[in-house]
């Protein structure tokens, strides 16, 4: 099994597709392509060169925003 890269139930996830246990459905359902092949395997794991379809639509990763704030003391 290959341990590289992402599940593809937390990538789709990530995706803002849908929580991982809906990921998962859609995956069973014979909706999700990896690389141009329907994939029915939530454990699938995908990298960065793999592209991903879900009902024939690319998707990619959302970046997360982190927010730093310096809050000075006393500030509520």
């Amino acid at each position: 099994m290959n341990d590289e890269g992402t599940r593809l139930n937390k990538f789709l996830a990530s995706c803002a597709i849908g929580s991982r246990r809906g990921s998962d459905e859609l995956i069973k359902e014979g909706r999700v392509e990896v690389n141009g092949q329907i994939c029915v395997n939530p454990g699938t794991r995908v990298g960065p060169a793999d592209f991903v379809k879900v009902d024939g639509k690319r998707v990619v990763s959302k970046l997360p925003v982190v927010v730093a704030f310096h809050k000075p003391r006393g500030y509520v």
